[in-house]
């Protein structure tokens, strides 16, 4: 459950991504920030992945569907 629960990102890097993708969507990041952005994009994904395996864990130990599964 502490994997379907986690945020995507942890709550220190919320403010920091809200930011740069602000930034890339105003056409005024900059090569490193963008860097960064997409360093942190890739461990959202990441994490998104591995909530996803964890919910499908869950709902094949309670026998129900994974529309069906809530944390």
């Amino acid at each position: 459950m502490a994997i379907i629960n986690r945020p995507l990102l942890p709550e220190n890097k919320q403010g920091e991504y809200g930011k740069l993708y602000q930034k890339l969507k105003s056409e005024i990041i900059t090569e490193k920030e963008h860097g960064q952005l997409l360093k942190m994009t890739e461990q959202q994904e990441a994490n998104a992945v591995e909530r996803l395996r964890a919910l499908a864990e869950l709902s094949q130990l309670r026998k129900i569907t994974l529309d069906d599964t809530e944390p």
